[in-house]
């Protein structure tokens, strides 16, 4: 059931009212993309598909939106985004949240991103842009559009090599914290070599398809422990920024570890792939090229207005409210 916020809703509850307003004030970009987004043009493709008196009510449209913006903006995963806007006033203010609501969590928003899909978004964009032009954000007469791929610098990417990157990654994050002197990583038993020998052993049995399989699978189980024993030590750290770090290093492998289990089924088609640990927004390209017939990068959108001489370059890959660029 779709969700949306109303008058009630905002209003401060007692706990709030009783805190400096100073703490609830956004800063200028965000009181920007607030009033850019207060317009109820931007709720008619929600209303549009998914408007029903049925089911179990979903994250109110303006939280969604708003969390959106902050997690392509700062370039957060769904877990350390939710982390951020719990532990910060002005986040929770700006997604329409009070300070006693629970932020949505990370399986919801993943759950509610694919429910929306490709055409939700493509119209939010359009009604994005239409607006940025009336507000006289963005002009232009004359406009030109190209198109290119960037081909990313990765190795190339087989099930059992991204978990055991994914691991060694991980692995090397708790290694920084243990030498820092986090209590909470002291105990952490690494599993990177017994990774790489399996990886190393996979490589080998090329067309052997049932050792590969079985290999695939113990690396499967190492890095379910390996996730376990991280999820474990962020909840105990002090150290924020690597904590952060280790939390996004996590959710990445987690999704290589759901993809490994799908293709262990027989399902090899799998929308929005991780092909790599350390470039996870890279994507395979069908360029045609016979010797290569898939590279792996990112497909590049370049325009270009007679008042900006400068290409805006924008990553194709679907994604809700780059505003910043509007703003920048």
């Amino acid at each position: 059931m779709l969700k949306l916020h109303n008058e009630k809703d905002k209003q401060m509850d007692l706990f709030e009212a009783g805190l400096p307003k100073e703490l609830f004030e956004l800063d200028e970009e965000l009181k920007k993309i607030d009033e850019f987004l207060n317009d109820e043009r931007f709720m008619e493709p929600f209303l549009e598909h998914f408007n029903s008196s049925t089911g179990r009510p979903t994250v109110p449209v303006e939280t969604y939106l708003r969390m959106m913006y902050l997690k392509h903006r700062h370039g957060l995963g769904y877990e350390t985004l939710v982390n951020e806007i719990s532990d910060s006033i002005k986040w929770r203010t700006f997604c329409k949240l009070k300070l006693t609501d629970p932020v949505p969590d990370s399986t919801t928003l993943i759950k509610a991103t694919k429910r929306y899909g490709e055409k939700i978004t493509s119209e939010i964009n359009e009604l994005l842009v239409e607006k940025a032009r009336e507000k006289k954000v963005i002009r232009g007469r004359k406009l030109r559009v190209d198109s290119t791929t960037v081909e990313a610098d990765i190795h190339y990417p087989t099930d059992a090599s991204l978990l055991a990157d994914g691991i060694k990654a991980v692995s090397k994050t708790i290694k920084k914290l243990r030498k820092s002197g986090e209590e909470a990583a002291q105990d952490f038993r690494d599993r990177t070599r017994s990774a790489k020998k399996r990886a190393f052993k996979a490589s080998n049995a090329r067309g052997k398809k049932d050792q590969i399989n079985k290999i695939t699978s113990e690396l499967v189980e190492i890095a379910e422990k390996v996730v376990g024993s991280a999820k474990k030590i962020k909840d105990r750290l002090e150290d924020r920024h690597l904590g952060t770090k280790l939390g996004r290093q996590t959710e990445i492998l987690e999704q290589v570890i759901q993809q490994t289990k799908e293709v262990l089924t027989g399902n090899t088609h799998i929308p929005d792939r991780v092909v790599s640990i350390f470039d996870p927004e890279a994507r395979p390209l069908k360029k045609g090229n016979r010797r290569v017939p898939v590279e792996f990068g990112r497909k590049l959108c370049l325009t270009e207005t007679e008042e900006r001489a400068d290409p805006l370059t924008l990553n194709t890959t679907p994604s809700l409210l780059k505003l910043s660029q509007i703003y920048s």
